[in-house]
């Protein structure tokens, strides 16, 4: 076997386990047979690392499960508080908050461990603070935030070639020839632009599949394997509703 990227031999010293589609959003199809350490490395740090940065929140959100590791929390804000969301959707203040109110200290935490922090930080300065007196006299409520704001950004390039690797991932890891998709190699390793190597977003004239009046329209129809099926979900997101063929 060789390495598809460089033509490397793929030996047990430079073999390595690529991911067909990122692990960072779910993908678990995973083969040795693939590329060789030194281009895994490499497309990881360049170009998967940003694609897997850019779907993150959504993969939190969603609590995609990933082959390795866990969604990392995100932030967000809400009146001016950074908010912590953990996979699935949970939030949380990301850190204490407290004012001076009058002769009063108002404290807001996520966890009576974290007010705990904050009450021995102030107690070095005011040395009369009960700890214990102010713990048990804590107010404790659940509420559901009516909005949180969260960053996400989309599209570039290397965002572009990230894609394009997976998809030729999961064509060679079929059996494909990889005469066929060389000319896409160029493109991959960043040498050149999308136009140069025929990389392009196809808009469909017509609806692939028509539906009467009383159908379902929100529905994914899938002719390819099941591994497959959350990563064209993230790509049909991603392009903004545009399918990306290559």
């Amino acid at each position: 076997m060789e390495c598809y990227v460089c033509n490397n031999d793929l030996t047990k010293e430079n073999e390595t386990e690529e991911h067909i589609i990122l692990n960072a959003i779910g993908g678990k199809l995973k083969s040795k047979k693939l590329v060789c350490k030194d281009c895994n490395s490499k497309f990881g740090f360049e170009i998967d690392n940003i694609l897997a940065e850019q779907l993150n929140p959504i993969a939190n959100l969603l609590d995609v499960k990933r082959d390795r590791g866990q969604p990392r929390s995100i932030k967000g804000t809400y009146q001016n508080k950074e908010i912590l969301i953990e996979p699935g959707g949970k939030m949380k203040l990301a850190r204490p908050y407290f004012d001076l109110d009058k002769n009063h200290f108002k404290i807001q935490t996520s966890s009576t461990k974290q007010a705990r922090q904050v009450l021995n930080g102030l107690k070095r300065k005011y040395k009369q603070i009960d700890i214990e007196e102010n713990l048990n006299n804590a107010k404790r409520n659940k509420s559901y935030l009516p909005s949180v704001t969260i960053n996400i950004n989309f599209g570039g390039e290397n965002t572009s070639r990230a894609l394009c690797k997976m998809a030729v991932n999961y064509f060679i890891f079929n059996g494909g020839n990889r005469n066929e998709i060389k000319h896409l190699l160029p493109f991959i390793n960043g040498e050149k632009a999308e136009e140069e190597v025929e990389v392009y977003y196809f808009y469909p004239k017509s609806e692939v599949f028509n539906k009467g009046d009383n159908d379902i329209y929100h529905s994914l129809i899938s002719l390819v394997n099941p591994n497959i099926i959350f990563f064209m979900f993230l790509l049909n997101f991603l392009t903004n509703l545009k399918w990306l063929f290559f």
